[in-house]
């Protein structure tokens, strides 16, 4: 664990905007994670030393926002007194996920009067207007996640009773990525997110989707399909979430034990199948420094399209995107 004076030199940025004493708070969420099965995520972030990338970008992404005046040091403290450990990480993956276009916009305060979206930026002379989600886990997904956590406590606990000697204690514990068993859900969350009505009396909108939080989530799941050879064929879900259409074959994998495809059928059309304020969607993925799969994948609704313009001023901003990304000027005509 960091000790605090560590946390101090190395995130002079967090240090000052969360404050010495919620710092040191935050040590007492040590045991939280074998009570209750959740954590605040800044524990994480400023005491676990192998999450040294995480605190990094962090701590520079408030840096960012702080020199380009592009967040009120008021609204980074607001959230520190907020309970709901699931809003505190919401909150990050909206800093983390926007400070591509720090040094052209700014997040609106929510105080203001009257509803303001998230974030607004000056592309090429006009205003584009950002709504940030982030797309978690089921909460009962959470639930059977969190329930694993305690159980596999519990056996260790026992284990260690029956071994006064020591030994090598293991433990299975199978989680179902998206919460796969209820794709639908997971589907039908994405295609239902309509622009809120701080939005409508802009001309071009971008909606933002984070799948930070999202174990087993990349930007494979944005393809139409993909294979390889341990499950053959697999549906990518977001994808089919934008683009897909109703009575599309959704492929949801073969088992390890080579059993028949489970094989699903979309009930409605894909988010972008339907009208849409929103001219294009950028979603962004948690991804290793090494890693080659890439961190944000540009959906554009064909039918109501941004100017090439402004898609090339976004994608310079937010790289390095994937080449697979479905923009017309990816398209053959």
């Amino acid at each position: 664990m960091r000790d605090v004076q560590e946390i101090q030199s190395k995130f002079p940025t967090l240090w000052h905007i969360l404050g010495e004493e919620y710092v040191e708070s935050l040590k007492s969420e040590q045991g939280a994670l074998a009570k209750r099965a959740t954590i605040n995520p800044f524990f994480a972030i400023l005491y676990e030393p192998n999450n040294t990338r995480a605190s990094e970008m962090l701590e520079q992404c408030f840096k960012s926002a702080l020199e380009n005046n592009s967040i009120s040091v008021d609204r980074l403290k607001r959230f520190r007194v907020d309970k709901q450990h699931a809003n505190i990480q919401n909150f990050i993956n909206e800093v983390s996920t926007l400070s591509p276009v720090f040094d052209a916009g700014y997040f609106l305060d929510e105080s203001n009067e009257g509803a303001t979206p998230d974030f607004i930026a000056e592309i090429n002379g006009t205003n584009i207007v950002f709504e940030c989600v982030s797309v978690n886990e089921a909460g009962d997904t959470i639930k059977e996640k969190n329930k694993n956590i305690l159980d596999s406590v519990k056996q260790h606990k026992a284990w260690k009773r029956d071994n006064p000697e020591g030994g090598v204690f293991t433990v299975v514990r199978e989680h179902h990525p998206y919460g796969t068993h209820r794709i639908e859900n997971i589907i039908e969350k994405i295609r239902n997110k309509k622009s809120s009505r701080q939005v409508k009396d802009f001309e071009f909108k971008v909606l933002v989707m984070s799948f930070r939080n999202m174990l087993f989530a990349d930007s494979r799941e944005c393809l139409p399909n993909t294979s390889n050879y341990v499950d053959g064929i697999h549906s990518g879900i977001i994808y089919h979430a934008f683009y897909g259409k109703q009575g599309d074959l959704i492929f949801l994998g073969n088992s390890f034990e080579g059993e028949r495809h489970q094989i699903s059928i979309l009930e409605s059309d894909g988010k972008f199948r339907r009208p849409s304020e929103y001219n294009l969607c950028i979603l962004h993925f948690d991804t290793d420094e090494n890693e080659t799969i890439k961190k944000y994948i540009f959906f554009e609704n064909f039918g109501n399209p941004m100017p090439i313009e402004y898609l090339n001023k976004l994608c310079d901003a937010f790289s390095p995107y994937e080449s697979h990304s479905i923009l017309k000027k990816y398209v053959a005509t």
